[in-house]
């Protein structure tokens, strides 16, 4: 069926372009393969030196890249490329810790706790793709992040122990408060009536810019 009457069709250019992404898309979802990454020592120490080397490259390898944290342009650490000879780019999160080699391998120095994270390698070559990713743990005078997420969960919990305690120093002086008001109501012949019972807002006349909170409690004789 062709095209409505007074419709515009597509130009071939834009149909050109559309059916390239698409192939190249499909191409690179076909060949897309993981690979693992061996790493060297398999416990990595503070001050101490890792070496991630990939498994697998592709037959005719001509890029590799390698991020810290996520696979993005800031994290990259270093790119390196075969053709059309041998090139070492640095990228936004080199430290001047790290060297690449020509089987995509990744040396790091001088580890420190800012090291524990994980480590994404990208390996472009004709024909395919290959990616793999490996995490480390750095011990030492920083904190690794499972130690901060240990302390984060042992902070809330004390903050809600803390709450307790105050609640339960509190509870004898909040009640003291409320049979004052109780008596006073029942030697005036009033009795409380807790559903009118409101909070209101008030600001204060001597400051303009403070925040009061009165207590209005509603009675019914």
């Amino acid at each position: 069926m062709g095209a409505p009457l007074g419709a515009q069709s597509p130009a071939p250019s834009t149909l050109l372009a559309a059916f390239v992404l698409s192939v190249c898309f499909l191409s690179t979802e076909a060949y897309m393969q993981l690979t693992n990454i061996v790493m060297n020592p398999p416990k990595p120490v503070d001050k101490g030196n890792v070496r991630f080397t990939p498994s697998m490259l592709p037959p005719i390898p001509v890029s590799c890249r390698w991020y810290r944290r996520e696979m993005s342009d800031k994290d990259t650490i270093l790119a390196y490329f075969f053709e059309p000879k041998p090139t070492t780019r640095k990228g936004p999160n080199y430290t001047g810790r790290e060297t690449m080699r020509p089987d995509c391998s990744l040396e790091i120095t001088n580890l420190n706790f800012t090291d524990s994270t994980n480590f994404i390698v990208l390996i472009y070559g004709r024909g395919g793709i290959m990616a793999g990713s490996v995490e480390i743990d750095i011990p030492g005078r920083g904190l690794s992040r499972s130690n901060i997420i240990a302390i984060v969960i042992g902070c809330i919990g004390a903050v809600g122990v803390v709450c307790v305690i105050l609640f339960l120093i509190y509870q004898e002086d909040l009640q003291a408060t409320l049979n004052t008001f109780a008596e006073a109501y029942e030697k005036l012949g009033l009795s409380l009536n807790i559903g009118k019972t409101k909070v209101l807002f008030q600001q204060s006349p001597a400051q303009p810019f403070g925040v009061y909170i009165g207590v209005y409690i509603a009675v019914k004789p």
